[in-house]
Formats: structure tokens, sequence, C-alpha cells
């Protein structure tokens, strides 16, 4: 499938809202543990990897954490981590939402 322009930029106006997101909105999970946090911007993803499929949703996921990188993060390994946990998740999910819908 090629993408095109609405396809290109649906993923990167996605994408920059997940990192708007990851970057301010964050709820404590534990309230001993403040380090613990859950951050909603993999649901953004993968709004993007169920309306345009599985490429797009990880696309999306590595283009988020790019920004997060450039923007906050001095240190790759947050990034790197985010991306394979929240890649998986996003195309995993995406695949079998493929899959289990009526032909």
């Amino acid at each position: 499938m090629a993408w095109g322009t609405r396809h290109v930029s649906s993923v990167a106006v996605l994408a920059a809202c997940a990192t708007v997101v990851m970057m301010y909105v964050k709820f404590p999970i534990v309230p001993g543990a403040p380090f613990l946090k859950y951050d909603p911007s993999d649901a953004i993803t993968l709004l993007a990897a169920l309306w345009w499929g599985p490429a797009s949703g990880v696309a999306a996921v590595a283009l988020k954490d790019l920004l997060l990188w450039l923007l906050r993060d001095g240190n790759p390994l947050g990034p790197l981590a985010d991306a394979i946990a929240a890649g998986t998740f996003v195309a995993c999910t995406a695949a079998v939402y493929r899959r289990l819908q009526p032909s």
C-alpha cells in the first residue's frame, strides 16, 4: 500500500499529539512509588495503527519517541525501551484487529 499525503500527515499529527501527551500527561499508578506513572500516549498511536495499519502505528511510535528523545531526554535508552514496548503493543494489537475484521 502506498503512503499518500493524507496518510503521512495523519500519522505525523497523531505522533505529535502523542508526544505532547507523553511529555505533559502522566498519572501515578501506586502512591507509594512515584516513579511508576502511566502515560496515555500509546492510545493515540494505537489509533494510527487501527486506522492505517500496523506499519503506520509503529511509525507513529518511532516518531513519537524520536521527538521525545530530541526534545527532552539526553539518554536514548528510555525512548528506545518505550519504542520497543509500545511498538510491539501497537503492531500486535493492530495485526490481530486486522485479522479479525470480517472481509
